[in-house]
């Protein structure tokens, strides 16, 4: 087998040095069988000083040592020419924080290419304008640049533009040697806004300050303007503000107020502050606000409770708390099964009728036993924007037998002969039927009082209705005080 370096753009010795065979027989062929084989050669680029491109040289391996045949491989080797590597000058403000050189390559490197970098002073002193550093940065296979970011630091102080060195060199091509490029720092006029980021609730109040970090040449005007005109309004009406050259340090309070909105999402705003005049132009500073939603996915229940007595009717209404984006679907049951009647055991919501109440009517079942019951009605969705939102109903189911005689005032005072006075009735709850009341009196007052009536009639309707009752005392001749009872008596009403 043997190996020719042939033909190419690049030339032996000017371009490329190659160390190992050429034209020389390396590996024998014997009984028709491969013997195996390695022989390398070892290119070495040759730095010429001269920006011309990318290099190539042929090179390929053959069976036949007077010229090619089929069976031949071609691998030609690319020399990369690194004589238009460059560090470019850079330029930044003391506000910006770092520095970043560019470091970049005529053409995509073939295999990762690393470079090593340090700082040195100019008329920037490290430590008090900028961060020494030193390090090394790689150019990945088949790209062209890399940046190099150097900390720049902010001292207040008005000067005139400063500058630094950054120095590169790759012991890959050492052959370039170092590559110096500049570093200069300026001040530059800015607004100061504190805090840098702000966060408020749908419907509260956040505030922050404003204030210009260099004196100004004249006056300045800052208009405050929102990227999002919907979600924000200034609380105090102040949208601009004016600093001289006499105020510009003096801190202005701005307040804001974040609107409710009808999504459950929080939300993301910018305040854009824009200076002119007094050498400020076109300088603008930007304050993030991050809006929290203080609506959430809720199912509101109206009433929230329910006492409905065996064997009746009544009902509650249902709606969401917030809009949904998709079909919200609401399963209603019964936790102690107690045999009540749902009108409906579903409820669906859409984008459009969210906050449309849905009524549930709710009928009891009578029994036999003397008490009452108690169980919960549960609302839960499962639903992405609802998943897991629930709401309970508490739910009282009163015996129809237990309703109680309510009086007011629950003692009457009366005098012999003097005019009436009166006391009123009413049932606790709703009965199953009509009831009737007696009204008497027992022995100690009878013939000394009267009542009217002596009857009175409670229906489904007029239970909670308060009847009026008349009590008369009556003159007699024993010149003594009288007490006794008003006696009422119940019948009816299951």
């Amino acid at each position: 087998m043997y190996i020719f370096h042939v033909g190419g753009t690049a030339d032996i010795g000017t371009d490329v040095v190659i160390d190992g065979p050429d034209s020389v027989a390396v590996i024998n062929i014997q009984g028709g069988f491969a013997m195996s084989g390695i022989i390398t050669d070892t290119y070495r680029g040759v730095a010429d000083g001269i920006s011309e491109g990318d290099e190539v040289k042929g090179c390929f391996c053959s069976i036949n040592r007077d010229g090619p045949n089929p069976w031949d491989t071609d691998s030609p080797v690319r020399i990369m020419d690194m004589d238009g590597w460059t560090v470019r000058d850079t330029v930044a403000a003391e506000i910006d924080g770092f520095m970043s050189f560019l470091l970049e390559f005529p053409s995509p490197v073939v295999n990762d290419l690393t470079v090593k970098y340090r700082t040195a002073n100019g008329t920037a002193l490290a430590g008090s304008d900028y961060i020494a550093s030193i390090g090394t940065v790689t150019v990945r296979r088949g790209y062209r640049s890399a940046k190099i970011r150097i900390p720049i630091i902010y001292d207040q102080v008005l000067e005139n533009p400063e500058t630094f060195k950054l120095l590169t060199e790759s012991e890959q091509f050492a052959g370039i040697g170092t590559l110096t490029a500049v570093g200069t720092i300026v001040g530059s006029p800015y607004i100061v806004l504190d805090p840098d980021a702000i966060t408020v609730t749908e419907g509260r109040i956040a505030g922050y300050t404003v204030s210009l970090g260099e004196q100004p040449s004249g006056n300045v005007t800052v208009t405050i303007t929102e990227d999002q005109s919907d979600l924000l309004e200034f609380n105090n009406s102040l949208d601009r503000l004016t600093f001289t050259r006499r105020n510009w340090n003096q801190v202005r309070a701005i307040y804001v107020a974040a609107k409710h909105d009808s999504d459950i999402v929080d939300d993301m705003s910018v305040l854009v502050h824009t200076a002119s005049g007094g050498g400020f132009d076109d300088v603008s500073a930007n304050l993030p606000i991050t809006i929290v939603e203080d609506d959430v996915p809720g199912i509101v229940l109206s009433p929230t409770s329910l006492e409905i007595q065996e064997g009746r009717t009544d009902s509650y209404t249902a709606v969401l708390a917030t809009q949904p984006s998709t079909d919200i679907t609401v399963l209603i049951f019964d936790e102690h099964d107690l045999g009540v009647r749902l009108s409906a055991t579903k409820l669906i919501f859409t984008d459009a009728d969210w906050n449309v109440p849905k009524t549930v009517t709710v009928t009891t079942q009578q029994d036999n036993n003397q008490s009452s019951a108690t169980t919960v009605l549960h609302h839960v969705s499962f639903d992405a924007e609802y998943d897991l939102v629930y709401a309970d109903l508490p739910l009282l189911v009163k015996d129809a037998g237990m309703f109680e005689l309510m009086t007011s005032p629950m003692v009457v005072n009366v005098r012999e002969g003097s005019p009436s006075t009166t006391f009123t009735v009413w049932l606790s709850q709703s009965p199953f039927n009509t009831v009737y009341v007696n009204i008497g009196l027992n022995d100690a007052i009878v013939g000394k009082t009267s009542v009217d009536p002596t009857m009175l009639v409670f229906t489904t309707t007029n239970w909670s209705t308060p009847q009026v009752v008349t009590v008369v005392g009556l003159d007699d001749d024993d010149g003594a005080d009288e007490s006794g009872l008003i006696q009422l008596r119940s019948r009816g009403g299951s």
